[in-house]
């Protein structure tokens, strides 16, 4: 084993308050082409600048968008730029403007993870299993093995339950530091204890 194992965090994107944007809605060119970008694959299609004009009001534009319709992490120039800091390698960058329904334009772009790894220690974890199907159906907290002699990027997309974002601790500084909105790191124990609104 290694001297030391990277601390791992669950970066999450879910609300806390209802006056958070919520963007549940597909643009058309997401809808149609079925594209996803929380699959931890690379994207391999070439696509211009999505304009997703919204038809009601969302709530409040945070630096994390919590936006399933979007199918993937969606943040503000200002939080990709300080993620650009971090020369994460394995992350693809798609922009996007998103319109709201006063006709205010603000530039977002969709953040495609890819790479999925497993490193959940399923004996000392609270995690749901299909008896039928053997995936993960929901967990309450996590326990991560020893990861020191594992080469692993700095953010990736937990293989069995590929919506979960798992980040090192050198990403989650770096956005503390920023003091971004709509999003946090929790301690994977801790996950299923904390009020989140979808």
């Amino acid at each position: 084993m290694g001297d030391t194992a990277m601390k791992y965090w669950i970066l999450d994107t879910k609300r806390t308050h209802e006056s958070q944007a919520y963007i549940k809605p597909s643009p058309k060119e997401i809808k149609e082409n079925r594209w996803r970008f929380n699959i931890g694959e690379v994207f391999i299609h070439r696509i211009p600048k999505i304009h997703y004009k919204l038809e009601e009001e969302v709530g409040t534009l945070q630096d994390c968008l919590r936006a399933p319709g979007l199918k993937g992490m969606v943040v503000n120039k200002r939080l990709k730029e300080q993620l650009d800091k971090l020369e994460l390698e394995n992350v693809q960058v798609l922009p996007i403007d998103i319109e709201l329904i006063t006709g205010e334009v603000y530039e977002y772009f969709i953040l495609n993870i890819v790479g999925k790894y497993d490193i959940v220690d399923y004996e000392k974890s609270d995690v749901q299993i299909s008896e039928t199907m053997g995936f993960v159906r929901n967990y309450r907290s996590l326990s991560f093995i020893d990861t020191s002699d594992l080469i692993l990027p700095e953010v990736f997309r937990w293989s069995e339950m590929l919506p979960v974002i798992i980040a090192s601790d050198k990403v989650k500084l770096a956005i503390e530091a920023g003091g971004f909105t709509g999003i946090r790191f929790i301690e994977p124990e801790k996950h299923g204890a904390l009020k989140t609104i979808l």
